[in-house]
């Protein structure tokens, strides 16, 4: 939990320091992303296209995210490596 709340903290800390505008488009873009997402996920289950649903629905909650925590563990494997030397 203590290595939960400490990560948390920096992120919230990290979140001072942004630029309000840079800030305010990161949530506009987040926004636009979610609702086109939405609308895509709506529109392919509506006219029963399975294989499109399936597509969107693994690139939008797996992939993307598998792709991001892949690239935090080479730079944190990498991290770790610069200390121990």
């Amino acid at each position: 939990m203590a290595v939960l709340t400490t990560s948390c903290g920096l992120f919230v800390q990290n979140l001072l320091f942004i630029s309000p505008w840079l800030l305010f488009l990161i949530i506009i873009l987040a926004l636009i992303s979610l609702i086109m997402t939405a609308l895509v996920l709506w529109k392919t289950a509506r006219q029963k296209k399975v294989g499109w649903f399936i597509f969107f629905f693994l690139v939008h909650t797996i992939i993307i995210e598998a792709i991001y925590l892949y690239i935090t563990r080479k730079e944190k494997t990498k991290a770790t490596k610069r200390k121990g030397k």
